[in-house]
């Protein structure tokens, strides 16, 4: 079972993702569309706590990989 491809956004109190047009809703009510999209949103404030610390305390990361990471928790937070 694979997760529903992004882009994702946030849209008011549902959280979308375009296909080749314009976004669709992938949950309504707390309920999600794919089991795996469930999952990978459960599990998506151990990835930002495991990023932040990997930003945070590896020394030596490369700059276009700390840009990236930067952009991903900025996304993650509602920068």
């Amino acid at each position: 079972m694979t997760h529903t491809p992004g882009p994702w956004h946030v849209e008011s109190d549902f959280i979308a993702y375009s296909v080749s047009g314009p976004p669709k809703a992938a949950g309504y009510n707390g309920c999600f569309a794919k089991e795996a999209d469930a999952r990978l949103i459960a599990a998506s404030p151990d990835l930002l706590a495991a990023l932040t610390w990997i930003r945070d305390n590896c020394t030596g990361l490369p700059a276009v990989a700390r840009a990236l990471a930067d952009q991903a928790i900025e996304k993650a937070v509602g920068r």
